[in-house]
């Protein structure tokens, strides 16, 4: 069984930080700039060259993801499924460095998310008022679920021959590379695996876990 992680393409958060290299504001949930739309088609047609057919096609409900995994779902000709788990460290949050405020959000609810993205298949526990009701992700908490979701792809899919793909955030990608290979949790350290808008990371999983290539570009 193979993984690819894709990370999704350039957020409208992630052009202002480019532009300026200080993160002002943290947007709850931005969407994709066209850039970002570039990098995941390149790196969708790129996947339809690698990844076996049927290859599962998973995503968090982040609008930034969702948009990403929708051009992925088209190059692999498969359904996108949503999981909540897959979000960003942290939680679904604004966040004002320079006031000093954090303010939380619930997120799309069940009938919003597939108003926006009808192609989805949703999880059956994405409620009607959001997915995103607990407080500010710590780190423990973070390395918890990072180890949640790791059981759940090898036990839904280690004993078989699928390739199965992944749109991830940058934040949670460190936390789940660090469960699937075994290194100490991070917490609220910055990240230690690079993964660029677009990039891509292939693991190999049997009796051990292969990186066959990390943070690819097409």
């Amino acid at each position: 069984m193979r993984i690819f992680f894709l990370r999704h393409g350039q957020s409208t958060s992630n052009a202002r930080w480019d532009a300026t290299g200080i993160r002002l504001v943290y947007e709850s949930d931005p969407e994709l700039t066209e850039l970002g739309r570039s990098q995941v088609s390149t790196a969708a047609r790129a996947l339809s060259k690698m990844a076996r057919s049927p290859a599962p096609l998973y995503t968090s409900l982040l609008r930034r993801a969702a948009q990403s995994a929708l051009i992925v779902s088209k190059e692999l000709n498969t359904p996108p499924r949503a999981r909540v788990e897959l979000h960003e460290v942290g939680g679904l949050f604004t966040d004002d460095p320079r006031a000093g405020t954090r303010t939380l959000h619930s997120g799309l609810g069940r009938s919003a998310f597939a108003r926006l993205y009808p192609e989805f298949i949703l999880p059956d526990d994405l409620a009607e008022d959001g997915w995103w009701r607990d407080p500010f992700e710590e780190g423990p908490a973070r390395a918890a679920r990072a180890t949640r979701v790791w059981k759940w792809l090898m036990a839904t899919f280690l004993n078989s021959d699928n390739d199965v793909v992944v749109i991830t955030h940058l934040g949670f990608f460190n936390e789940i590379m660090r469960v699937a290979l075994a290194c100490p949790p991070a917490g609220d350290v910055i990240p230690e695996f690079s993964l660029e808008n677009g990039g891509v990371t292939l693991l190999e999983c049997a009796q051990q876990i292969k990186v066959v290539f990390h943070n690819r570009t097409f």
